[in-house]
């Protein structure tokens, strides 16, 4: 055990909240980083502290929400920050005083296929290290300086507790996650095609939160990813290692 203060700054899954509809980044179910991260830092680490700064944000406001991070900061004397960037919910003079205080500020970049060059390199000078999943931005992460950490995603917490011998399947086919990119004319083609598919997520009819998202991982005989993205680039989906976890079928859909 490390006897050392961890503050995680981490987007949560809060579309029941009012004023959710004006965080653009809230248009899918996000990743449980309470299983992800903090779980896994308690064990390392003496003190671990979660500071949720969309919710924070639906109550005070992104103003308050840097100046809170930084009084926080001032006052807990972390020796390390983990930023896991939702869009520009801190400022970059934020992250400068909190690297004045001697905290080492991390920031976590999920999807750097297609984020890099538009987002997550703007912010180099403000880290001290970068932590990516996508294995073609390593050498462009260090090519502007950064300090570059490559992981895949860490989808520990999700228990694999599934029951092959009373098996549940409530569902055909069943894809999760937002209405955008080519995937709409894939669950069309599908559904020409008389195969029963259940769609979940913004812009389909119904959001569902982690949990249930993990359930319908489990209780689908197929379970669908769509591997394109913005620009029709490849990506390396959380998703794929949730549905396997979850003890879900999957068929990747790389095309």
């Amino acid at each position: 055990m490390i006897n050392e203060t961890v503050i995680i700054l981490t987007p949560s899954d809060y579309h029941e909240h009012r004023l959710s509809k004006y965080i653009s980044y809230l248009e899918t179910t996000f990743p449980s980083f309470n299983l992800y991260l903090y779980k896994p830092l308690q064990e390392i680490f003496s003190r671990v502290l979660l500071y949720d700064f969309t919710k924070r944000m639906t109550e005070i406001g992104v103003k308050g929400v840097n100046e809170e991070v930084i009084d926080l900061v001032k006052k807990e004397q972390p020796k390390y920050a983990i930023w896991t960037p939702g869009l520009y919910e801190f400022q970059e003079s934020t992250f400068e005083s909190i690297r004045k205080e001697g905290t080492i500020v991390s920031g976590w970049f999920l999807d750097d296929e297609v984020c890099f060059d538009d987002y997550s390199k703007w912010w180099i000078p403000y880290l001290d290290y970068c932590v990516t999943n996508t294995i073609e931005a390593v050498p462009k992460y260090r090519e502007l300086g950064a300090r570059v950490i490559l992981a895949v995603p860490i989808m520990e917490g999700i228990p694999i507790d599934r029951d092959w011998s009373n098996i549940e399947e409530r569902y055909d086919v069943s894809f999760v996650g937002a209405r955008k990119f080519d995937r709409e004319q894939y669950v069309n083609e599908i559904k020409k095609r008389n195969i029963p598919i259940h769609v979940f997520g913004t812009g389909w009819g119904r959001y569902v939160p982690f949990e249930e998202m993990i359930d319908i991982f489990g209780t689908s005989k197929i379970n669908l990813n769509f591997s394109r993205t913005l620009y029709n680039q490849l990506q390396l989906k959380g998703r794929i290692f949730e549905v396997c976890l979850a003890g879900g079928f999957l068929i990747l859909i790389t095309v």
